[in-house]
């Protein structure tokens, strides 16, 4: 009844928290109420609230996709608003969100959506993929990667600066790096910003499961050397010492691995890294 009249200020803001009634509709999960507002022409369906965040990132945060569809189909949300255009400090879109909070209905939707941008990075150069490549929802990952827009070689600017599958090998997920290795357009010896292979990241954590998945079913090169960088003394120029999964599998005593590459056809059991030593 209130909302529908014209005197009342539909924009009006919590006097304690300072946060929009669009926001405080959604928080509640009552749809009604939020088509009740969005009806009213004068509602700014992209307000902020005091941490930065739009109604609809609210939204994708709970999950709720009843009302995701309404602040997206009549009230003509921003689907890719961030940062200092509406999303929170850390730059997070409604897409960043619901990826981190695992809801695959509300993914499904948004990377439907015309114009959505699907690569977006936040503050810490992280993408929705390289969120959902954290978790182990093996379907998530495929709704992102599913679509021909996402560049699942790309390294994100992150922590620790990795392509997804790295991440997903670091994490030890099989079955999300079983799946990348079927798309056409992997490169199984992609490389982090310190210059390691996921064969690399697979042998120096001694994951034997892995290795075999990525040598046999990806193909990776055996001998291919990675960064590992080091500086000889403090402040010194930071060289890479070029050892193979064969010497991190061997520094890191992971008998199982160093068992299963010594029998693999063409692996150089005698190959030197930039110091001179071979796994021996």
């Amino acid at each position: 009844i209130l909302c529908e009249d014209e005197r009342v200020d539909v924009n009006i803001v919590d006097w304690a928290r300072e946060i929009p009634v669009l926001h405080l509709a959604v928080q509640r999960g009552d749809p009604e109420l939020v088509r009740c507002l969005l009806r009213r022409g004068d509602i700014h369906v992209d307000a902020r609230c005091p941490s930065a965040e739009t109604a609809l990132c609210w939204a994708a945060r709970e999950g709720n996709l009843v009302i995701m569809r309404l602040l997206v189909e009549e009230g003509d949300a921003d689907i890719n608003l961030s940062g200092e255009n509406g999303g929170d400090f850390l730059l997070r879109t409604p897409l960043h969100f619901a990826a981190i909070r695992g809801h695959l209905s509300v993914v499904k939707f948004l990377v439907k959506c015309e114009g959505v941008d699907i690569n977006a990075r936040d503050a810490l150069g992280d993408s929705p993929l390289d969120y959902a490549r954290r978790g182990k929802d093996k379907k998530m990952v495929r709704i992102l990667c599913e679509d021909g827009r996402v560049d699942v070689n790309a390294v994100n600017g992150g922590a620790g600066e990795k392509p997804v599958l790295i991440t997903a090998t670091e994490y030890g997920h099989l079955e999300i790096v079983r799946y990348l290795l079927r798309r056409r357009d992997i490169n199984v010896e992609v490389r982090s910003r310190s210059a390691e292979t996921a064969l690399c990241w697979a042998a120096d954590g001694g994951n034997l499961d892995m290795v075999k998945l990525l040598l046999e079913e990806g193909g990776a090169h055996v001998n291919l050397s990675c960064g590992c960088w080091y500086a000889p003394w403090n402040g010194g120029e930071l060289t890479s010492l070029l050892r193979t999964p064969l010497h991190f599998a061997a520094i890191r005593g992971h008998l199982s691995v160093v068992q299963f590459l010594v029998k693999c056809e063409g692996v150089d059991i005698n190959a030197r890294d930039a110091l001179g030593d071979s796994p021996l």
